[in-house]
């Protein structure tokens, strides 16, 4: 499943066309497991909708600074 997830992730930002990587496959297992962590956390603290609300702003932040740097 993480490898279907991982190559999923590697075709998405293949569309982006201002965007280059290096080792598209590393980044795109990192993003992918670094988000892993903080979903299953939230569905085991009962995801309400004030906690999905806040995990997607923080997954947002998360995301965006890793593929910055």
């Amino acid at each position: 499943m993480t490898l279907r997830a991982q190559q999923a992730v590697c075709a998405m930002a293949l569309t982006a066309p201002d965007a280059q990587f290096a080792d598209l496959p590393m980044t795109s297992l990192m993003l992918l497991t670094a988000t892993v962590g903080p979903v299953q956390t939230v569905l085991e603290l009962g995801a309400t909708p004030d906690l999905i609300q806040s995990l997607r702003q923080h997954l947002v932040v998360l995301c965006q600074a890793y593929l910055n740097a």
